[in-house]
């Protein structure tokens, strides 16, 4: 995600940008996601920081809803927001926004999204909530983008073996939200990939070897 948002400011000859990054405490599994992300992207612009100028705003939404400080910030340091968050706290930022007249032209949102992961949902401003006609109107402000997104189908027996594990040996109910947390997906493949280099190590080595 980092490349592609270089990538995406050199396509617009963009150089200043406010890079809002948000903790997400409130959703534990998801939060890896955003804190990597943001992270990544932050080391990457320093190392060319002749090229891009970043100011950085970290919010944590899970106490604060009150966006409009972060936002008066960010209209002062530059024209171009990058909003690395949930879908519904980005919406909830853009509303904020549209109330103090930056959805308008002059200001664009970049929603960068490292990948979409299923308890996430997709960036929308549909909620059907009674202010889907002022989000919209917000949005067309936003330009939104991700990586390719993994098959999670394909990881569903390491996410049920993870929350399994949990309960059992932990007694650790994990809602759905948590089976998708990267540190516990990566630490799995890591013993699988481990268990399969020293299987085929074993397999390939002649038994005198180990006598």
């Amino acid at each position: 995600m980092a490349t592609g948002v270089l990538q995406f400011m050199d396509q617009f000859k963009w150089r200043t940008a406010t890079l809002i990054c948000d903790s997400l405490t409130q959703y534990p599994g998801l939060s890896t996601f955003v804190i990597t992300s943001c992270t990544n992207l932050r080391m990457l612009q320093q190392s060319r920081r002749s090229a891009y100028n970043f100011f950085n705003l970290d919010l944590n939404s899970a106490v604060t809803q009150d966006y409009t400080t972060f936002l008066q910030q960010a209209k002062l340091q530059s024209r171009i927001v990058i909003l690395v968050t949930h879908p519904k706290i980005m919406r909830d930022i853009l509303l904020a926004a549209y109330a103090m007249n930056m959805t308008d032209g002059e200001y664009m949102f970049l929603a960068a999204m490292s990948t979409s992961v299923p308890t996430r949902g997709p960036i929308t401003w549909k909620f059907q909530d009674g202010e889907d006609k002022v989000a919209f109107e917000a949005f067309k402000s936003v330009i939104t983008y991700s990586n390719i997104d993994p098959n999670w189908r394909e990881v569903t027996d390491w996410t049920d073996q993870i929350a399994s594990t949990a309960s059992t040996r932990f007694n650790l109910t994990l809602p759905n939200e948590h089976k998708y947390n990267d540190f516990a997906i990566s630490a799995f493949e890591i013993m699988l990939a481990s268990a399969e280099v020293r299987k085929t190590v074993i397999c390939q080595t002649p038994w005198s070897n180990f006598w």
